[in-house]
């Protein structure tokens, strides 16, 4: 008997309404099968719905199946066809979609392949289908599924499986598992000359089969504790999920590894128990604690008995967390709402429970919606096979499909075990409208003759530099194209369909069709960029000031200038005579920058190492890199690596040393910059350049330390080691005699390492992180005097502005945009949580709870003048024995995970290309990954590396990649 639903006090927050807003479900129909159902006995499919109907048990009878076509708006258009099958239907499956539908019936004497009208034809033509024998007396069939060729039908018998050809009749039978085969699935591709499948087993065991070349790929050891229940391949990534009895479901990427054709990986595990938990559980609370006392009858405390209610005499079942169901489903629509998705189509994964039914977002892995049927009692008016209304009950059989004919709609079937009740389901995705803050005027030279394709190449040309603008460029065009628009009276005609384009792309088609520009209110979704009606806490660093604190480069002391004749630096010490060897009148003597390498010829790529499978992980062709001379290759591991806004390349090593390097056509030219006393753990450009001290570098080491550098000379400029402030060249002043030492005031150093040191709000301030706080810092560089008397004594200083404290224990990771005015900071702590900062409310604005299974160690973020494209308003985080996530400041969980690189115990950067459109990471397989971000997949991989790459950064002013490695070697390489 079913439990009945929990009280509303007992309820837990995981089941609030917030986990369906994003979806609309309803039941179409119901229909009433021959209980009870097999696992496998209900098939799907985008035009029909199938499953065994029971008849008068006599000699001779045939099984009857029902045959729902789902063109009717009801779907109760139901067609029964009698079969030939003796014995019970235990498994059916329809084909792929194509002119004519195919279905497979099996049972334990037959196998038969029916071939089904197209829609609209006669109910007289439906009830007597075209049908071929494809087997007879084989066994008990658990399973069947068909290539997407349709030329294979694989049928799970027993404890192996049997793969028989359509065409030529060749049956293949797949031995090897332990135990009953309980899930097969071939592997999305409609090439006949690879022929993957793959199967599960109640021996706990999975393996990759290739039918055509009749060999075993990969076969698992055991990988769960409970028994397997159903296996589903991503059709677009290399990657399959299998659902166990524990409630539990395991991702693997099946990549060549190692020399082997597939070798599939583990990605991460979803436990659903742990995220929606079970029906019943909160009643389970209610029972009273049994207390064993040794204490005297007089010592003891009372114990209460609770009264018994009449709920108690009511039955209940508990719910099993076994996966019954798994599919990939595609929500097609004409607008996206997340940039790295294509325009036309989301994947989703669907996960069938006894008692509920979960969508999954198989990019990000989070729960999207859940559908708890005891708390949604489904039920509609009888339809002609049913008596009476039922509900959805347990359910015990799954079946998915795509709907082709309505947008952002999928299908699922869910069958009673017991009472044989069929329930056809609509899930509908709700696409709300994406909004826009930025706005962006759109040049006055363009005409009125304007067509799209100019407008847009204009737009992006004017804010993306270099060979970046193009990818920007096609992927605009391309995501219009796809929602068919290729002109302007497209888009004016399409007035209510939210573009999928970069927020200055909008913007300019706004100003030329004069559509008036969204603008955010005042519940705003979180922006990089800050507004203009930023709201300033007190005591807010960013808050203007009347006498704002300028930054730029100006004299300490106002000097009048005088004359050469009597001017005291001209005037002879002694004699009246200019003393030539003094030194007084001369200018310091200006050190080289830059030393230009030897003569000696570059030593010359080296080749990749290993086995590289090209068809997925395709490596960067040799002509295209670029490796740094010998001279410049670091003693020791590559900690980080940056690039200038001008094309400056500067790296930081362990060595106690930072580098930066300038590149021309024939030559390479590099410069040592030397002062800290530990290894150094980052390195990173300033936003603009001043006339007097050029790019600045900021840099911090282990020792406790951040330097500030100038590319003009070789001693830093300012060295930041005190953590209230003060001048850098200043000592601080002596006791005198007679004054006791404990009165002289104690300069507070940073007691801590510190790592990812930033410039932030374009250069105006430093950001240095630092145990368990962050500091705010504003610098002055003073402008050196001519004619001083000591020209190498500067007066650069730098001010604590705010402090920012945190209960973690410490700061792992920051990141930040420096090159546009923003208002957010984004920090990674050591209790696994990511927090982002509004520094102009000096507030935590959202917190991620267990952001990765571990410490998050590297936040990338687009800090590029105009934004990186689609992911301006997103960043990347990564953590050791995890993949990448990607967040969204308008949602608050990961809407992208990007697997395939290797990070087990090193610390490996990441990085976001000028055009948003790609993600770079180390690993350690001595091999830098690029991601495309549209697709969540490995592009290629770049080499040329004897040890892990630990750090990466792509140039803003070409299409450039450096990466740095722990064997101390930096390589750059043209994307």
């Amino acid at each position: 008997m079913l439990s009945r639903p929990p009280p509303e006090n007992a309820r837990s927050k995981r089941h609030d309404s917030d986990l369906s807003k994003p979806f609309r479900f309803a039941v179409d129909a119901q229909f009433r099968a021959s209980p009870p159902i097999p696992p496998s006995a209900v098939a799907l499919t985008q035009g029909w719905l199938a499953y065994p109907v029971g008849v008068p048990r006599s000699a001779g009878a045939s099984q009857h199946v029902a045959v729902v076509s789902l063109q009717d708006a009801a779907g109760e258009a139901i067609m029964y066809f009698p079969t030939s099958h003796k014995a019970s239907i235990t498994a059916i499956c329809f084909g792929p979609k194509r002119l004519r539908t195919l279905l497979v019936t099996g049972s334990s004497d037959a196998l038969y392949l029916w071939e089904l009208p197209r829609h609209g034809e006669s109910q007289q033509t439906l009830s007597r289908p075209k049908r071929r024998l494809l087997a007879t007396d084989i066994g008990t069939i658990n399973y069947i599924s068909i290539n997407d060729a349709a030329t294979w039908v694989a049928v799970c018998l027993d404890e192996s499986v049997y793969v028989l050809e359509i065409t030529s009749n060749r049956t293949v039978r797949l031995e090897g598992h332990l135990s009953t085969v309980t899930g097969i699935t071939f592997f999305p591709n409609t090439d006949d000359s690879q022929v993957w499948l793959a199967s599960i087993s109640q021996d706990r065991t999975f393996k990759v089969w290739d039918v055509a070349n009749e060999t075993c790929l990969y076969q698992s050891t055991i990988i769960s504790p409970c028994a397997l229940t159903c296996i589903a391949i991503d059709p677009h990534l290399n990657r399959l999920c299998i659902g166990s009895e524990d409630g539990k479901v395991r991702f693997y990427e099946t990549t060549p590894r190692r020399g082997n054709p597939v070798e599939p990986r583990s990605l991460t595990t979803l436990d659903t128990v742990s995220l929606v938990g079970l029906d019943g559980e909160e009643e389970k609370k209610d029972e009273p604690i049994s207390v064993v006392s040794s204490l005297p009858d007089w010592r003891a405390k009372p114990q209460h008995k609770r009264m018994p209610t009449p709920d108690d005499n009511e039955s209940t079942a508990d719910f099993t967390a076994a996966i019954l169901g798994l599919a990939y489903c595609s929500f097609r629509t004409h607008r996206n709402i997340v940039d790295h998705e294509t325009p036309d189509e989301r994947l989703r994964l669907m996960i069938g429970c006894s008692s509920r039914l979960l969508i999954f977002d198989p990019g990000s892995y989070e729960l999207l919606a859940e559908i708890p049927y005891q708390r949604f009692p489904f039920g509609l008016p009888p339809a002609e096979d049913l008596r009476t209304k039922q509900p959805l009950g347990i359910a015990g059989v799954y079946a998915f499909a795509s709907c082709g004919s309505a947008l952002n709609t999928c299908r699922v079937a869910c069958g009673n075990t017991f009472s044989g009740v069929v329930s056809l389901l609509r899930v509908q995705e709700v696409i709300a409208p994406r909004p826009r803050s930025r706005q962006i005027s759109v040049s006055s030279s363009m005409g009125e003759d304007t067509d799209l394709p100019t407008l847009v190449k204009a737009a992006v040309t004017e804010h993306v530099k270099g060979a970046w603008s193009d990818n920007v460029y096609k992927d605009v065009l391309t995501s219009l194209a796809k929602l068919e628009i290729r002109s302007l009276e497209d888009i004016a005609a399409a007035a209510d369909v939210d573009l999928p384009v970069p927020g200055y792309v909008q913007e300019a088609i706004n100003a030329r069709i004069g559509r008036a520009s969204v603008s955010v209110g005042d519940d705003a979704e979180l922006s990089f960029e800050i507004s203009d009606t930023a709201e300033f806490a007190t005591g807010s660093p960013l808050k203007p000031k009347k006498s704002a604190v300028n930054n730029s480069l100006t004299s300490k002391k106002q000097v009048t200038p005088r004359s050469k004749k009597g001017g005291v630096h001209d005037q002879p010490v002694t004699f009246h005579n200019k003393v030539k060897s003094s030194g007084y009148t001369q200018a310091p003597q200006v050190r080289k920058l830059f030393t230009q390498p030897g003569k000696k010829a570059s030593p010359s790529p080296r080749k990749l190492s290993g086995h590289v499978p090209t068809a997925l992980y395709p490596d960067v062709p040799l002509d295209k890199r670029m490796t740094l001379p010998s001279s410049v290759h670091h003693t020791r591991p590559v900690t980080a690596v940056s690039f200038s806004p001008t094309g400056l390349c500067a790296s930081a090593s362990a060595d106690a040393t930072a580098r930066y390097h300038r590149f021309s056509k024939e030559k390479i030219y590099t410069k040592d910059l030397i002062g800290h006393n530990g290894p150094l753990t980052s390195v990173t450009w300033s936003a603009q350049a001043s006339a007097t001290f050029g790019q600045l570098l900021l840099t911090s080491s282990l020792d406790g330390s951040c330097r500030l550098w100038s590319v003009t000379q070789a001693d830093p400029l300012l060295q930041l080691k005190s953590i209230q402030g003060s001048n850098s060249n200043v000592a601080p002043k002596t006791c005198k005699p007679g004054l006791a030492k404990s009165s002289v005031p104690k300069i507070k150093e940073f007691q801590n390492e510190i790592r990812n040191v930033r410039f932030y709000y374009q250069d105006k301030f430093v950001v240095v992180p630092c145990g368990s706080s962050f500091y705010l810092y504003s610098y002055h560089l003073a402008k050196p005097e001519k004619g001083s008397v000591k020209p190498g004594l500067n007066y650069h200083s730098y001010k604590l502005e705010k402090e920012f404290n945190v209960e973690a224990h410490s700061v792992t990771a920051l990141g930040c945009v420096n090159t546009r005015k923003s208002g957010l900071m984004v920090t990674g702590m050591s209790d696994k949580t990511v927090r982002i900062w509004d520094i102009a409310r000096c507030e935590v604005v959202r917190r991620v709870d267990a952001a990765h299974t571990r410490v998050v160690h590297a936040i990338g973020v687009a800090d590029y003048v105009d934004g990186g494209g689609m992911f301006e308003n997103m960043f990347a985080t990564s953590a050791v024995t995890d993949s990448i996530k990607c967040w969204d400041l308008r949602t608050p969980r990961s809407v992208l995970h990007l697997h395939g690189h290797v990070n087990q115990h090193a610390t490996v950067h990441c990085a976001i290309s000028p055009c948003g459109k790609f993600l770079a990471t180390g690993s350690e397989d001595n091999h830098a990954y690029v991601y495309d971000l549209r697709k969540g997949a490995v592009m290629y991989r770049v080499g040329g590396h004897k040890d892990a790459v630990a750090t990466v950064a792509f140039d803003s002013t070409s299409a450039r990649l450096a990466t740095g490695s722990l064997d101390g070697k930096l390589l750059v390489q043209y994307h």
